[in-house]
Formats: structure tokens, C-alpha cells, sequence
């Protein structure tokens, strides 16, 4: 659910002409490839990696005048990569307002490039806010990203949208077997239950070993660490609970690991 987003810098004969010609847009996803972040003079497309190269070099090879007929078109070129970067954010979070192209004249001023960003920024924080207040409302949404719950309303819109004789076949693809196996079930059921009442993860903690108790029910604790050793401590915090913590409990993030997850 990305766009491309282009910064679009028309070369003509004179200055003045490019000014008025050049437009930065974000092409439509349904219709283009994600690509990232581009720059597109004429017909010649600049990866970011380039663009910040050409940038660099321009920087260090032009004079103090000189550097002041790109500068407009820097500061543009900055403010797009932050717009960019508010855009991703907000789609990756679930949001789906504003996913339809627009376009930001390079002959506009950088107030204008300045708003668009603070138009985005404003749309992003209250699509958190409306995030934070839907997880609190219905406490089932905790278990999905955002994302992830717009992809699953999209699954149901498309079973729902098959007319009744084809439900069956279409469900038969997620449901399997597709016979009655209760005996089996049964089976699964008492080896499982067998594990279960043998894990050490469901004994309750003698009181000689709680030694802290500031773990509340319902109020979950962050614990931002490199050291390893800092589980000891989560560990803890469940004992004062009069027990030992189990998978769901304990959600141990890497680096990667999204805001939201």
C-alpha cells in the first residue's frame, strides 16, 4: 500500500520556463510501482542514494552565488523526503485518507512545501490518537496492527462479496480438513492437556521468592535495554504476581520492531 512519490524537475531552455513547468507529485499506487523516493529531470530518473550525491557535489563544486540558484530547490527537495517519510508512516500504521495522488509546484514557495508536511503531520498524529482510543474501546484490536486489521476487514469484504453457492469453495481453501474430526481434536485436546499440567509455567511461585511488586494488572511495563541480563528483571516482576511468566506474557522486541508491534 506504498506510492511512489517523485520530485519532478522539468529542463528547458531557460530557467524561468523549468520554474513553471516543474511539479513535485505523488504518482498513484494502483498505477505505479513503489520505486522510493526518486528525482526526475526531464526524462532521467535519479535514485535517492544518487540524489544525495549530485547534491553533495553540487554543494562543494559551486560558488556562494551559485549555491544560491539550487537553494530553493534543496530546501524543497528536504522538506518532499520528510513529507515522504510522514506518508510511509502513516500507511504503515493502517491509515487510508489521502492515498490519492497530488501535487506540489517546484514554483511554489517553501511555505507552501512547509505546510503540505505540517498537513500530514497533523493527519499522522490523529490517526494515532484514533488508533489509541479504538484499542481502547475494543480491547480484541490490541492483538493486530492496524495494518494488519485493514488487511483482514479487506479478506471479509471479499468473502462476503461472493454470492452463497461459491462461500463453500472459497472458505474450503482456509478450512482444513474440511470433514467432521472430532476424535481427533479429542486427541490433540489430551495431549495438550497432558503438556499443560505438566509445564513448570503454570506452578505458582513460593512468597520467599518475590522480591518486587510493581508489576499492576492490565498496566504493562517497558523495559528498553542491550544487556540480556535485563529479563531477570521482567522475571521478577511476574513473580509478584504469584506466578512465572509464559510465551504471551513476556514480548521481547529486536531492533526492528515497529512502534506499534
Amino acid at each position: 500500500m506504498f506510492e511512489e512519490f517523485q520530485f519532478i524537475c522539468g529542463k528547458e531552455d531557460s530557467r524561468q520556463s523549468a520554474s513553471r513547468n516543474s511539479n513535485a507529485e505523488i504518482r498513484d499506487w494502483k498505477n505505479m510501482t513503489y520505486k522510493g523516493l526518486t528525482l526526475q529531470i526531464g526524462a532521467r530518473h535519479l535514485s535517492r542514494d544518487e540524489i544525495e550525491y549530485t547534491i553533495d557535489r553540487l554543494t562543494l563544486g559551486l560558488t556562494d552565488e551559485q549555491r544560491q540558484s539550487i537553494e530553493s530547490i534543496v530546501l524543497q527537495y528536504g522538506i518532499c523526503k520528510e513529507i515522504y517519510s510522514l506518508r510511509l508512516d502513516y500507511w504503515e500504521k493502517g491509515g487510508r485518507l489521502e492515498t490519492l495522488s497530488f501535487k506540489l509546484p517546484a514554483n511554489e514557495s517553501i511555505q507552501n512545501f512547509a505546510t503540505c508536511k505540517k498537513q500530514w503531520k497533523t493527519l499522522s498524529d490523529k490517526w494515532k490518537k484514533e488508533c489509541r482510543g479504538l484499542r481502547k474501546s475494543y480491547i480484541a484490536l490490541a492483538y493486530f496492527t492496524m495494518n494488519e486489521a485493514q488487511s483482514l476487514i479487506q479478506s471479509f469484504k471479499s468473502i462476503c462479496s461472493f454470492e452463497d453457492g461459491y462461500r463453500d469453495i472459497l472458505a474450503s481453501k482456509f478450512i482444513l480438513p474440511n470433514g467432521d474430526h472430532n476424535g481427533l481434536l479429542k486427541k490433540l485436546g489430551a495431549i495438550l492437556t497432558s503438556i499443560w499440567n505438566k509445564s513448570k509455567d503454570n506452578t505458582n511461585v513460593s512468597s520467599e521468592h518475590l522480591k518486587i511488586s510493581t508489576l499492576k494488572r492490565g498496566q504493562p511495563n517497558l523495559f528498553i535495554s542491550k544487556d540480556n541480563g535485563q529479563l531477570n528483571i521482567v522475571i521478577n516482576l511476574f513473580q509478584s504476581l504469584v506466578m512465572l511468566p509464559r510465551a504471551e506474557h513476556v514480548l521481547i522486541c529486536k531492533e526492528t520492531t515497529t512502534e506499534e508491534e
